[in-house]
């Protein structure tokens, strides 16, 4: 029987460190698809550090490292982050963002970028981190305007809004990624292995959509500096299927707009699967790695690999689990 281990570490501005490993529970939730990935911690409001209550030595911005497993194996990170907020009532609540809690602190001078560079941008406003492209070729933001009273991370949800563009966290590496091809750099990649009945404790939810049979359309719509309104909308003429709408004002052109909406709608079409399917707490999954799943019951998904979109960690004393998200189908070599 597998024995659980939890480490959490909270370090407080003046560099002071208190850990602790007793939890009543820890729910992470992490995604490609928002900018923010977010944890919650529960511990018993009777826990002390140094025969003191934990609540005295706990404050909102203080840093703090989750970490989770079993006795015999490697703990993993599953978390880092800041406490944004924390309660103490019956029990003490824990209620943390990833390091996009920072970038929401920072103020952004309002400004027209009449072609917009982002590792300039972020190398301008917040040059402690290492942002990491995985595209081989430069991606043309065109003009961007920041409004007044923007922060970093509202910049980088404006991106994500009217272009075909991931940004997310891992660790401390913040991600720029355009479309959703390779989200994560390969020498950073695990392929792991899941197996019906053996690490994956539910499978019943996962579906296999084909590219041909995604039933999508776009619509892409781009207000001019004149307030004229420019409309794209592909495939052409189509009625039925799920309607997508995107805001791109970067575009001045219907030739340039129609190019876009192609492209986002290249990016819907692709085979992917819908749901998650829950696992044991090993092996570790991150979003961006790549799950290879066995499942006699899911024959059409048996055996094909699938970049990971999102992870549920959830930890108390029902044990250990990870919900897993998959997404697109990756080629195997």
């Amino acid at each position: 029987m597998l024995v659980l281990k939890c480490k959490i570490l909270i370090t407080g501005k003046d560099n002071k460190k208190i850990t602790f490993d007793y939890v009543s529970s820890v729910e992470v939730i992490t995604s490609v698809e928002n900018l923010t990935d977010t944890a919650k911690i529960t511990v018993p409001r009777k826990l002390k550090w140094k025969e003191k209550p934990l609540t005295g030595f706990i404050n909102r911005g203080d840093a703090i490292n989750v970490e989770l497993g079993y006795d015999g194996h490697k703990m993993e990170t599953v978390f880092t982050g800041y406490i944004r907020n924390f309660t103490s009532r019956t029990a003490i609540t824990l209620e943390c963002e990833n390091e996009m809690w920072k970038l929401k602190q920072i103020a952004v001078v309002p400004k027209v970028y009449k072609n917009f560079d982002i590792k300039a941008f972020m190398k301008e406003y917040a040059p402690h981190l290492e942002l990491i492209s995985v595209n081989k070729t430069k991606y043309n933001f065109g003009e961007v305007k920041i409004e007044k009273g923007v922060n970093v991370a509202r910049v980088l949800e404006q991106l994500k809004q009217n272009n075909p563009f991931y940004t997310f966290f891992r660790g401390k590496k913040l991600y720029a990624v355009i479309g959703q091809t390779n989200l994560v750099a390969e020498d950073e990649v695990k392929m792991l292995n899941f197996i019906a009945h053996k690490n994956i404790i539910n499978s019943e939810q996962l579906k296999l959509t084909l590219a041909e049979d995604v039933n999508v359309r776009v619509k892409a719509i781009s207000i001019l500096a004149n307030n004229k309104r420019l409309t794209a909308e592909v495939p052409q003429g189509k009625k039925d299927g799920d309607l997508r709408t995107f805001h791109a004002s970067r575009y001045k052109t219907e030739a340039d707009l129609k190019k876009y909406a192609e492209q986002k709608l290249a990016e819907l079409k692709t085979d992917t699967v819908e749901g998650s399917f829950t696992a044991f707490g090993i092996p570790h999954v991150r979003k961006g790695d790549r799950v290879k799943i066995t499942d006699t019951v899911n024959a059409d998904i048996s055996g094909k690999a699938f970049a990971v979109k999102a992870v549920k960690y959830s930890f108390d004393s029902n044990g250990y689990r990870q919900t897993i998200t998959p997404g697109h189908k990756y080629r195997l070599k």
